[in-house]
């Protein structure tokens, strides 16, 4: 009987410390890998650095956009864009002109 009475002691001496260590475990491991765990983060902060280089971009050809809208505007009008822009929609060119196609 001591020998029963012994092990249920320890058993339950046991359990404070192994649910402590099971819960030290499962956190850390969310820490780590959670949805907003250091993983998560370091993914996240790369996308954020793609997504702005990646708005720069659009930001100067918005800016480009918009300055050649503003010279095809009737109050600020640039001749020399409403004749290419013209040419290069409806296809016209003059007879001594030689067409260069750049990619």
């Amino acid at each position: 009987m001591g020998l029963v009475y012994e092990t249920k002691r320890r058993a339950r001496e046991a359990i404070a410390p192994f649910v402590c260590f099971a819960l030290v475990i499962y956190f850390g491991y969310h820490v780590i890998h959670g949805d907003r765990g250091l993983l998560a983060y370091l993914h996240l902060t790369k996308k954020i650095a793609t997504l702005e280089a990646s708005h720069g971009q659009v930001a100067r050809e918005r800016d480009k956009l918009e300055n050649a809208a503003r010279r095809l505007r009737a109050d600020n009008l640039d001749l020399d864009l409403l004749e290419e822009r013209s040419r290069i929609v409806l296809g016209h060119i003059r007879r001594d002109e030689a067409i260069i196609l750049a990619n």
